[in-house]
């Protein structure tokens, strides 16, 4: 399986673009190097700047699921409290 573009990945709310079609575009970059690592798109560039968010945040997520499954699995969710603290900065920056 090959390894997604390192976080963190970042929209850009200021280059939201609309086609033709009436549909909105933003590109979300990855770092290092800058690259493309995907498009969002919306009926309303509302809704393009909310799924970019989502998008954006998906290496936090990911991040902060594995941490959660793996002291889960363990059995130490006591011990792995910080495992549910990277939940939150990740959740908040897909919501902002």
């Amino acid at each position: 399986m090959s390894k997604h573009t390192t976080g963190p990945w970042m929209g850009q709310p200021g280059f939201t673009v609309r086609a033709r079609n009436g549909a909105w575009y933003q590109t979300i970059i990855g770092f290092p190097p800058d690259v493309c690592v995907a498009r969002a798109i919306g009926s309303t560039r509302e809704e393009c700047d909310a799924n970019a968010r989502l998008i954006a945040a998906a290496p936090e997520l990911l991040e902060a699921c594995q941490a959660v499954q793996k002291w889960g699995l363990k059995g130490k969710m006591p011990d792995g409290r910080w495992a549910f603290d990277l939940l939150a900065p990740a959740i908040a920056k897909a919501m902002a």
